[in-house]
């Protein structure tokens, strides 16, 4: 194991930058590199009294339908440590190497895996695990996106949202509307996306309360992504009702998607 303790920089008054207020453990979220990049660094921070341990590595990334993260072995990157020592109220630069980045016609994917040793917070010790993206784009960015409507059940839809582009799309917002009659709007539901990798697909399920579904109403979807544009589907809702269901509204306990970086 690697350990830094050079490169530490001590803040005075940190806890009131602009920057750690944004990002109090870290920064930046993100990160981009192509063939000609050069070595990018993360600002690490520790706001606490007591000393601080941050352990980094690198994987390869890769998602499934329910947003479920995979995780594999790389030596695209290198890290100038893999564990990071810091002093209370202070910070330190961690320097991320490209190694084997070469563009090919679908962007690669990566995390930059975080994590620190226990925290006392409130009388009660924590550990903070974080997971920031590494993008190397495509050669030639190509944008193709899709909603599909469909049933899966009883009072529930499912609305797929895949990407058969050559480069991650992020799924900002889903939007469903009910319409009814003269386009008046009987529900509305809304929930955040993630990512949705090359040659992947999302899949949110709504759930339409018994009175909702009763109404027949033609279903507008609107998914709103960071890069635009936003992409809008309509279905008319034929779906068997459930009268159980008393409320309208995205539902998915299985899914593992996450509004995060």
């Amino acid at each position: 194991m690697i350990s830094l303790w050079g490169k530490i920089l001590l803040f005075g008054g940190l806890c009131a930058t602009p920057a750690l207020a944004d990002h109090p453990l870290y920064s930046p979220t993100r990160f981009v590199f192509d063939e000609a990049a050069k070595p990018a660094t993360l600002q690490l921070f520790n706001n606490g009294a007591e000393p601080l341990v941050w352990t980094a590595r690198i994987k390869r990334w890769d998602l499934d339908n329910d947003g479920m993260s995979y995780y594999s072995e790389t030596d695209d990157f290198s890290l100038d440590a893999n564990e990071i020592r810091l002093l209370p109220h202070s910070g330190a630069a961690l320097t991320i190497k490209p190694r084997h980045v070469k563009r090919t016609t679908t962007e690669k994917s990566y995390r930059l895996l975080l994590e620190t040793t226990q925290i006392k917070e409130n009388m009660v010790s924590v550990t903070y695990n974080h997971s920031l993206p590494i993008f190397v784009p495509s050669l030639k960015k190509r944008v193709s996106r899709s909603i599909v409507i469909t049933s899966d059940g009883p009072g529930t839809l499912a609305i797929e949202v895949a990407n058969d582009g050559s480069d991650h799309a992020y799924l900002e917002a889903l939007t469903a509307v009910g319409i009814v009659g003269n386009r008046d709007a009987v529900f509305r539901a809304e929930r955040s996306g993630w990512y949705v990798l090359p040659g992947q697909k999302s899949v949110y399920k709504l759930r339409l309360s018994a009175s909702d579904c009763d109404n027949k109403p033609t279903l507008e979807v609107r998914a709103t992504f960071r890069d635009g544009p936003d992409l809008v589907e309509e279905s008319k809702s034929l779906l068997a009702c459930d009268p159980t269901f008393s409320s309208t509204g995205f539902y998915d306990p299985e899914s593992r998607i996450q509004p995060v970086q």
